[in-house]
C-alpha cells in the first residue's frame, strides 16, 4: 500500500462519516482523563464487609514473604517511581478501610511509618479480632495500589485460575459474556458482548448492560480478573446479577445458571466479493495457530482480501499478536519496541516462515486494548493495512505476571510497548485511518457500519 491509497481512504472517510455517523465526542478524545478515572476506580477497596461476614475467607492465607517479594519487585522493576511514602500511605488507607468495615477502631490510625515493611510489621503485630489472613491480604492490596497503576494487582488463587482458563482457551463454567471497566462511563463493569447461545444471552443480557452487583457484592473497586472469577463456577450453579440498562428504570435482578463456555478466540467466514473475515476475540496461547488455520481455509475458498476484526479485543498474549502481524509484515522489519523502567529500548522484529501481501482492513474500537493495539499499530506504521473504527483504549503497559506457590499471583507493570515508529500509546490509544462511529449494540448486526465501510474500501480499491 502507498500514501496515495491512504489519501483515497481519507476522502472516502469524509463522505461516509458525514452521511452516516455523528462526530466523535470530546469525552472519547480525552484518553488521559479517562485513564485518571480508571485509576480512581482502582483505588476503591474490596468488599471487606462481605469478607468479614465470611470470616475473612479470601480463599487462602497469604504468606508474609509474598508482601516482601512484591515490595522488591516494585522497587526494582516497576515502570514508575512510587515513593516509600506513597506505598506506606496506601497500605494504611487499606487497613483503615478494613477496620471501618469491621466496625472496630483502627489501632494504627494517625500513626506514621518510615517504610512499607515497617507498616506491614506493625499490622502483623496487632492484637485484633480481624482475621490475620485478611490483614495480610489488605496490606498486599494496599502495596500494589500505592504504585498508582490500575494494572498492577493481586490475584487470589481462584482469580488467577479463572484468568489462566480464559487465556488458555479452556472450557469453563460461566455465563458467557465479555466484560470491560467502561472508562467512558465512570469505569462501571459493563458487558461488551454476550456470547450467542450462552446463558447470559439466553436470559436477555445485552451489550452495554452495566453489572452493579455480583451475588450481592458491589462491583466497584473490583478489577476484571476479580469479576471474572466471581462470575465463573461449576456447571449448573447459579449467579445473581444486578443490572442497570439505559432502557430500565432503576435496576433489575437476573439469576443465571452457569454452563460450560467454550472460550474460542478465533472465528472466520467469507463475506461477499471474495473478502475474508477473521475475528480475533482475544490473544491466547493457541490464537496464532488458530488464525493461520482460519486464514488458510479462507484462501482455499478464494479469498482475495481480508478484514481482521480486533474490536472489543482486550488483549492477552502479546507474542500471539506479534506472530499474526508477522504473517503480513516482511521479515526483519520492526513490529514493536519495548521501553523498560530504566528507559532502555529493545525491538521486536517480524519473523515468519510465511508472508502474505493480501489487501487488509483492520477493525478497532474503544475496547481494543493492549496486544490488539500493538498489532494494529504495526500494520498502521508500516502502511500495511487501513485501520477503521474508533480511537482505541490506550493500554501500552506491560505487566509481568508472577505466580506464587500458594496458587495466587500478582501483576506488576514493568515496561511499555511502543509502535514501530517509537510512539508510546499508553493512555492515548491509536487513531484509526478511517474514523467511523457506531453504537456498541450494532456490533455484528446488519447495521454494523464499520464492517460496511471496511468492505466498501476493499471492494472499491481492490475488486
Amino acid at each position: 500500500m502507498n500514501k496515495k491509497f491512504f489519501l483515497y481512504i481519507y476522502c472516502l472517510t469524509l463522505i461516509f462519516a458525514v452521511f452516516s455517523m455523528p462526530a466523535i465526542s470530546n469525552e472519547e478524545r480525552n484518553q488521559s482523563d479517562n485513564y485518571q478515572k480508571l485509576k480512581e476506580a482502582a483505588a476503591s477497596h474490596p468488599d471487606y464487609k462481605k469478607l468479614l461476614a465470611e470470616q475473612g475467607n479470601v480463599g487462602f492465607d497469604p504468606q508474609e514473604e509474598v508482601f516482601f517479594r512484591i515490595e522488591r519487585i516494585i522497587k526494582g522493576y516497576f515502570y514508575g517511581s512510587p515513593s516509600d511514602k506513597d506505598l506506606t500511605d496506601s497500605i494504611l488507607r487499606e487497613i483503615n478501610a478494613l477496620f471501618e468495615a469491621s466496625g472496630k477502631i483502627n489501632p494504627l490510625a494517625g500513626k506514621a511509618f518510615a517504610s512499607p515493611s515497617e507498616a506491614f510489621g506493625a499490622v502483623l503485630s496487632l492484637d485484633s479480632d480481624v482475621p490475620r489472613n485478611l490483614l495480610k491480604y489488605a496490606c498486599i492490596c494496599g502495596l500494589l495500589k500505592g504504585t498508582g497503576d490500575p494494572y498492577s494487582s493481586f490475584l487470589t488463587p481462584s482469580e488467577y485460575k479463572s484468568m489462566m482458563e480464559s487465556l488458555q482457551s479452556s472450557d469453563f463454567g460461566g455465563i458467557g459474556i465479555y466484560l470491560e471497566l467502561d472508562k467512558f462511563n465512570d469505569n462501571i463493569l459493563t458487558i461488551i458482548e454476550p456470547i450467542e447461545g450462552a446463558p447470559a444471552w439466553n436470559q436477555g443480557l445485552k451489550a452495554g448492560d452495566m453489572i452493579m452487583e455480583i451475588d450481592g457484592t458491589p462491583t466497584q473497586g473490583l478489577d476484571i480478573d476479580m469479576c471474572s472469577s466471581r462470575l465463573r463456577g461449576p456447571k449448573g450453579s447459579e449467579v445473581n446479577l444486578t443490572i442497570r440498562r439505559k432502557d430500565f428504570e432503576g435496576v433489575r435482578k437476573y439469576t443465571i445458571v452457569r454452563d460450560i463456555i467454550s472460550a474460542k478466540t478465533i472465528s472466520s467466514h467469507m463475506e461477499e466479493g471474495n473478502t475474508g473475515y477473521i475475528r480475533i476475540r482475544s490473544f491466547g496461547r493457541k490464537t496464532a495457530a488458530d488464525f493461520k488455520t482460519a486464514f488458510n481455509n479462507l484462501q482455499s475458498n478464494g479469498m482475495k482480501s481480508l478484514i481482521i476484526d480486533l474490536r472489543n479485543n482486550g488483549g492477552g498474549y502479546v507474542n500471539a499478536a506479534l506472530d499474526i502481524a508477522g504473517i503480513f509484515i516482511e521479515n526483519g522489519k520492526v513490529i514493536a519496541s519495548v521501553k523498560n523502567a530504566s528507559g532502555k529500548f529493545s525491538q521486536k522484529l517480524s519473523r515468519s516462515d510465511y508472508f502474505s501481501d493480501l489487501p487488509l482492513v483492520i477493525l478497532v474500537n474503544r475496547y481494543s486494548a493492549s496486544a490488539s493495539e500493538l498489532m494494529a499499530a504495526a500494520f498502521q506504521d508500516h502502511e500495511r493495512a487501513v485501520l477503521v473504527g474508533t480511537n482505541t483504549f490506550g493500554k501500552g503497559s506491560i505487566q509481568q505476571l508472577m505466580p506464587l506457590r500458594d496458587g495466587s499471583a500478582f501483576k506488576v507493570t514493568v515496561a511499555h510497548y511502543c509502535t514501530p515508529s517509537g510512539k508510546d500509546i499508553d493512555k492515548i490509544g491509536l487513531k484509526p485511518n478511517a474514523e467511523i462511529q457506531m453504537e456498541p449494540e450494532l456490533f455484528g448486526t446488519p447495521e454494523d457500519a464499520q464492517i460496511k465501510y471496511a468492505k466498501e474500501i476493499l471492494k472499491t480499491k481492490f475488486q
